[in-house]
Order: structure tokens, then sequence, then C-alpha cells
């Protein structure tokens, strides 16, 4: 987990690999990993390290990753990415995520990202803003869209630091609406009927999944209010739901 985050087929391939190299029968995946995990984090703990699973806001189904996550500081920003940059590369990402989250569709354009340098310490000027920000991203703490204009927050950042996004953004960002998810959400839908606005809203892939053979495959009900929320990109009236997203940047691939 030397990446700090992995997506499914790199967990497979690494899972099969473990194994051939033991000369072990590969157990089935699904029946596996799962306890694989559990030994591997056991061994983790003193460490105050774990393996966790996340998955990908911007995708209709629950595109899978696994997270090496830092239990013992995740309140603050430099948790784990200390010792990947410099402390004004960390107060960069910092005024970065603060612009990311208060944005309306959690998301800033690369131009407004490299003039946030303006806004660092005196002490802390840094060069090459661009090679720092390609850094994030092949870090996985930050993503592209899908045009590559605009840099939101990747799973392996919200998954190492939920702590600090609950604490600092408290009054921004609410925990999904799904009965039993009680995670964060980034990008997600809100439901437009439930009061006060912004109260009510759910992971995109949380959304889908609430769809029955008795809904319509465009929308399904709020858990709250019953009343019901279109699934964006499933057609229907685009009146009838709010998103912290762009609509036309959406994913329906998975693992």
């Amino acid at each position: 987990m030397a990446k700090g985050i992995l997506d499914f087929q790199e967990v497979h391939r690494l899972y099969k690999t473990s194994y051939k190299v033991e000369g072990i029968d590969v157990p089935e995946l699904r029946k596996g990993l799962v306890p694989l995990i559990h030994e591997i984090n056991s061994e983790l703990d003193d460490l105050e390290l774990k393996i966790v699973k996340v998955y990908d806001e911007d995708f209709y189904d629950r595109k899978t990753f696994y997270a090496l996550i830092n239990r013992s500081n995740r309140r603050g920003l430099a948790s784990r990415a200390h010792t990947e940059f410099t402390p004004p590369e960390l107060e960069f990402l910092r005024l970065l995520v603060d612009t990311v989250v208060a944005s309306e569709e959690r998301e800033i354009g690369m131009i407004a990202a490299v003039n946030l340098t303006r806004q660092l310490n005196t002490k802390h000027k840094m060069r090459d803003t661009e090679l720092v920000i390609e850094r994030f991203v092949e870090g996985r703490w930050l993503r592209l869209s899908t045009d590559k204009k605009k840099l939101r927050l990747a799973p392996r950042f919200i998954a190492e630091m939920e702590e600090y996004l609950r604490e600092n953004f408290a009054d921004i960002l609410n925990m999904c609406s799904r009965k039993y998810c009680n995670t964060i959400v980034v990008r997600g839908v809100e439901c437009p009927y439930c009061d006060p606005a912004g109260s009510t809203i759910y992971h995109l892939y949380c959304l889908v999944s609430m769809a029955t053979q008795s809904s319509p495959e465009s929308s399904v009900p709020c858990q709250k209010c019953k009343n019901p929320i279109e699934i964006p990109g499933k057609g229907g009236d685009k009146k009838n739901h709010s998103l912290k997203r762009s609509s036309n940047d959406i994913h329906t691939d998975s693992d």
C-alpha cells in the first residue's frame, strides 16, 4: 500500500500475486479478501494505520478503492500528506481544499487553483505550482474532471481526512441521508423538497442503489420526505434535483 490507495483491479492483482508467491491456491476473492484485510489491519493496529474501503462519488455504481489511512491524527490536514509534501505545499493544499469545499459544485478551475498561491504565507512561497498540482493528482489526493480543467477532492483525501472535513466544514458538508450509509458527502445529490435546503443529500451511488423495481429508473423517493429525486443523467425534469456536481461529468462504469 505504498501508493496510499488502490482501486479494485489493483487490489485484485495484488491479492492473487500474494498467494501465488507463497505457492498457495488463491481463494475465491469474495471469500478471501475481507479476512485478509482484517488480518493485515490487526498487524497495522499498533502503527495506528488501517486499510478501509472507500467509494468514488462520481460513479453511478460503487467504484471501489482501498485506502491506507493514518488513525493517529486524522483531524489535521498534514496526517499522511506531511511525509509527501513541504510546508508551503501543504498550505497550498489546504487553500485548495477550502476553496473546493466552499464552491457550489465542489471543484476549482485550474487557473483559479494556480492563482491561490498569491494567498500563501510570505514565508511559504512556492515555485512550479503546476508541478505541485500534478503531484497532488498523482498521489491521488486530488483528481481532475473529465475535461481536465477542474480539480476536485479524490477518494483518498476524503477517506484519510474525513474527520478534518467534518470538523472544519460542519456548516457546509452533511452526512449521507441514506439509511446505514452515515459517511460524509462532498459531491452528492440534494433533495429539493426537504427543509431546510441542503439538509438532505445522498451520494450518487447511494441514490442509484435506492432504486427499486417499483420506482421509475430516472428517480427514487427521498427516504425522508418520500418525494421523488431525479437521478442526474437518467432523464426526467432537470429542475427536480439539486447537484453538488456537474451532471455531465458522471461515470457509469464500475468494478
